[in-house]
């Protein structure tokens, strides 16, 4: 059976289906609801400051840019975990299965808001309530031709707050070409296409948010000369209600079975100014102070151990005013 036309399809849909101009300009910040699909990332790629569409064989693809799944060799299922701000508590549980014509993976996340108390209309608390988010993403990728990799994912959330419920449906595709020399992988993917399907208020017939659309492009390489394996990894994300972001990565290997990883994120900034004397000056400039989404920006560390078919991953990042963001994962190949 041959699934390269849903990559094809995928690619179609990401061409006719957006308004680019509308990205990236920052003005309608804060605008799209189910923001919390950004929480489901795997620890090795938020320890490279979030620059994940051109990293290989992630079992999470579904998730982010689909394609990158097309390099697992292995069945795999695993667990992460991440110590979010507040009582933001993100789970996820994932697998990938390698079949004849494509690797298939499953992402499953559930994402608790915490409890929050309930009032009365004379602020009286008569109670708590609780918030939650449930998804579900199914991603196939697969070889094309000249070296491209193509995968597509379908995806469903639904976002509750005590009695009250939103859902929507999301699709991600994505493309990786990877290079001759196998050293050079260049990435490009639409993620979170689609809609909403019900909103808090009126269900079917309610005004319904947008869900958190974003457009990637990356770049991985892994330099030659260098005297241990070394991993270099960069992204750019223009998302729909925010304003364009950057995030560079690194993986060194300096002894099995142990990985370091580190990373930075940052809004890119366009400047405009005058100075006292009637200079102009614009310009580009990097803004790690504010978050590029739910991710958070500015640095980023983490370790990754892998013995035999086991692996355990952490990552530490910064999440501006509130602190910082703990993620770990475990997984099994076999």
């Amino acid at each position: 059976m041959n699934f390269r036309w849903l990559a094809y399809s995928g690619l179609a849909f990401f061409l006719v289906a957006s308004r680019v101009e509308a990205f990236g300009s920052g003005d309608d910040s804060g605008a799209a609801g189910f923001k919390s699909l950004f929480l489901v990332a795997t620890s090795r790629s938020a320890a490279l400051g979030g620059a994940d569409c051109a990293l290989s064989a992630n079992p999470l693809a579904a998730a982010g840019n689909p394609s990158a799944s097309g390099g697992i060799a292995s069945r795999t299922a695993g667990i992460a975990v991440t110590d979010y701000v507040l009582d933001v508590l993100p789970v996820v549980a994932y697998g990938a299965y390698p079949a004849r014509h494509g690797v298939w993976s499953v992402v499953l996340g559930n994402v608790s808001f915490g409890e929050f108390q309930r009032t009365n209309e004379t602020a009286a608390e008569v109670g708590t309530f609780g918030a939650n988010d449930l998804s579900l993403r199914v991603g196939w990728a697969g070889p094309l031709r000249l070296g491209i990799i193509g995968g597509v994912s379908l995806g469903w959330i639904r976002s509750t707050i005590d009695a009250y419920s939103a859902s929507a449906l999301v699709m991600n595709v994505g493309l990786q070409w990877h290079a001759p020399n196998q050293q050079t992988v260049v990435a490009v993917s639409a993620e979170n296409l689609g809609g909403a399907l019900s909103s808090y208020v009126g269900g079917s017939q309610g005004l319904k948010d947008d869900v958190p659309t974003e457009f990637h492009a990356g770049v991985s390489h892994r330099p030659v000369h260098f005297p241990l394996p070394l991993l270099l990894v960069s992204d750019f994300t223009l998302p729909r209600d925010n304003e364009v972001s950057a995030s560079v990565g690194a993986e060194i290997r300096p002894f099995e079975p142990l990985f370091i990883r580190v990373g930075y994120a940052s809004l890119v900034r366009y400047r405009s100014s005058t100075d006292g004397d009637g200079t102009h000056k614009s310009g580009f400039a990097f803004d790690d102070r504010h978050g590029s989404a739910f991710g958070g920006s500015g640095l980023a560390a983490g370790f990754g151990v892998v013995h035999k078919s086991l692996s355990l991953d952490y990552a530490y990042s910064l999440a501006g005013a509130f602190g910082g963001v703990h993620r770990v994962a475990a997984a099994w190949a076999w």
